[in-house]
């Protein structure tokens, strides 16, 4: 299975998590099911249902919870560049979810 790499489709099952080490410049969009998200030291938590979006370009963990069967795609952020001359490459969320899904258990780096 390829994923670009400008994106990734998961799915989540009912009570499972990931962790996102730096949500800035992602977005979150909820296919269909029920997402919470929680960034650290955030007092506001977020719950994403089907066709609803969540970005932010604060620094932080976030946490995603399956609060019913769900599917999601990550996305960079729109207005996202890379500064002049760098070679654009996955994030080390992104390296994580596609070895996730190719049912590896690799860390993020």
């Amino acid at each position: 299975m390829t994923y670009p790499s400008h994106h990734a489709s998961f799915d989540l099952p009912k009570g499972d998590l990931l962790r996102l080490d730096d949500m800035s410049g992602i977005k979150l969009h909820c296919l269909n099911g029920t997402l919470w998200l929680t960034l650290d030291n955030d007092p506001k938590d977020v719950v994403l249902e089907a066709g609803d979006s969540f970005v932010t370009t604060a620094h932080r963990r976030a946490i995603v919870y399956a609060l019913a069967p769900a599917s999601a795609r990550l996305l960079h952020a729109s207005g996202a560049s890379s500064p002049q001359g760098a070679v654009p490459r996955p994030a080390p969320w992104l390296q994580w979810l596609r070895s996730r899904l190719r049912g590896t258990t690799a860390a993020p780096s």
